[in-house]
């Protein structure tokens, strides 16, 4: 895996596209917990994850500041 593209890449998937990786990579690796890509899934999860909490986190932030405008 090259690790800077999936990342990159995650950032032009819909959060259904996100979320769908995430259940399939989990339900991958609990069905073969020995299995010799579960690293990669592992990465797969760990990259969609922080992609939805970077989005959940920039949303909030906007947020913020537009209440923080409206206080004004």
């Amino acid at each position: 895996m090259d690790h800077w593209h999936y990342q990159k890449k995650t950032e032009t998937m819909s959060e259904e596209q996100l979320q769908f990786i995430i259940q399939d990579a989990k339900k991958t690796m609990a069905t073969n917990p020995e299995g010799p890509n579960n690293d990669y899934y592992a990465d797969e999860i760990n990259y969609c994850s922080m992609e939805l909490y970077r989005r959940a986190r920039r949303k909030t932030e906007r947020l913020d500041k537009l209440e923080m405008k409206n206080k004004k």
